[in-house]
Order: C-alpha cells, then structure tokens, then sequence
C-alpha cells in the first residue's frame, strides 16, 4: 500500500456521492432496452451501476464505493452480519483515536483517503477542526465490511499510534423492533408496508446500497426457539442503545406505532 500526504485539505463531504453511478435512460429506445434486459435477462444476477456502504461510529466515519459493481452486492440493504463485522474493527479503532481526533476514511476504486480531523488544544468548541489529508492506493477496490489489507498500518502512522486488533466480541448492537409473528408472510407484508410509508430513519451504524437498486430499511430476521422459528420486522442497527431510542422518537412522532429498543436477534 504506498501512501501520500497532501496539504489541501478534503472540503467534499465524502457521505454525498452514494448515487453517482446512476445514469437514466435518455431515449425512448434505452428505455426499452433497460425493460427488455429486466424481463428478459438472467433473473438470478442483480446488475447495479453502483455499490455502496457505510459506517459511523463515535468520532470514526467510513465510506465506501464501487463503481460497475454487477453481482448483487447491497440488494435489500444492510445484513446483520455485515454490521457485526463492522463494529468488530471499527469499536476498537474508534475507542483508540486520540482525545480530539476524528478520522474520515474513505475508499475509491484505487485508493483510500484518510482525513484526520484534530481540534485545537483550548478551543472552546470544534467548529472548524485542523484537517490532514492522505492518500494510499490500494490492489482492489473496498467491497466487505472487513477491515482491508494494509489499512491499520496506513493509520497507525498516520496518527502515530498502535491500533488494537479487531475485537472477538464487540459488543450488543440495538435495533427498533416492530413486529414478532412465527408467520413469515405476514412478517413479509408488515416489512412491506413499513418501507412504502416509512419516514427517514435517523443514520444507523452501518448502511449498504447499491444503485439502482431496492434498498429496504424493514429487515426480516428469523430466531429459532423451542416452539419453532419466529420471524422479526426490524428497522436499523445501532451501536448504543440511546441512538435506538433517538431513532425511535423520530418513528412514533412520524406517527409509526408498537416498535420497542432490543438487542439485534443473533
């Protein structure tokens, strides 16, 4: 991984390019060939212009793009599994960043820029934090949730310090909780109305789309118990309980009733 630092600072907010691979029709003819690919096309391959994921956690953001990303990765939108394996390496990183400091990563097709932020020691507040910017090439785009290759070296100097290994155990991450059934069906109906009238839920810990693609923020997750499998209409993941209930709030005064805070089914 070679790396460069670079004085210009990154003034782009890195969260705002999640749709840049959509690229619409601008015929009548195109418009009929995106249809006949639709129908008549391989139904088993989801294709997608674009494929993107993301993850915040206490003073540590990450994002993620790829471009021409054709195999249904981020159709249906976040997996728990996905989150778990986030918070694994993101918790211990976030928790070693020095007092003050916030790290921006963010990955491109060939390289991933790093751009520290670091409040002024008295400072009141941090408005307008010092930044510095870095740069590393990387041998293949950033696709998982897994920490890439190189990476951790790549930050530890450019912070000067030594990042702990990822963490076997995490920690609990929340959810919102809307429904319990042992009924697949009607958890797949309730899941389906939620996404046609949902407000905006407040950012959870970690997020995946991919354009033009469904992302649904309703998930299923099935539990199996001694009474058979029951079936959980979830919405979001959160790495503390206090952002559950913050999400939560905005919900029920959007007028979504009977969702509870509970830890993510495993």
């Amino acid at each position: 991984m070679r790396h460069e630092d670079h004085a210009d600072p990154v003034e782009e907010n890195p969260w705002s390019r999640v749709f840049m691979g959509m690229r619409p029709p601008r015929t009548r003819l195109g418009q009929w060939l995106v249809g006949t690919l639709l129908v008549f096309g391989r139904p088993a391959v989801a294709l997608a212009d674009s494929y993107h994921w993301s993850g915040r956690l206490g003073r540590l953001e990450v994002s993620s793009q790829v471009h021409g990303f054709q195999e249904g990765a981020g159709v249906g939108g976040w997996r728990a599994e996905d989150a778990r394996q986030f918070l694994a390496w993101a918790r211990p990183l976030s928790d070693a960043l020095p007092p003050g400091v916030s790290l921006q990563i963010e990955a491109r097709e060939v390289d991933i820029v790093l751009v520290v932020k670091r409040c002024s020691r008295g400072a009141p507040t941090c408005s307008r934090p010092l930044k510095r910017t870095l740069r590393a090439s990387i041998d293949a785009p950033w696709i998982g949730p897994t920490v890439p290759k190189d990476l951790a070296a790549f930050i530890e100097k450019a912070l000067g310090i030594q990042l702990p290994a990822p963490a076997v155990a995490p920690g609990p991450i929340y959810t919102i909780q809307m429904l319990a059934t042992p009924d697949r069906q009607i958890a797949t109906e309730h899941a389906a109305r939620l996404n046609d009238t949902l407000p905006a839920l407040p950012a959870s810990m970690y997020t995946s789309t991919c354009s033009p693609c469904m992302s649904r923020e309703a998930k299923i997750v099935a539990e199996a118990g001694p009474w058979g499998d029951r079936h959980f209409v979830i919405l979001g993941n959160f790495a503390d309980a206090t952002d559950a209930a913050r999400a939560l709030a905005v919900l029920q005064a959007a007028g979504v009733p009977d969702g509870f805070v509970r830890e993510l089914p495993r």
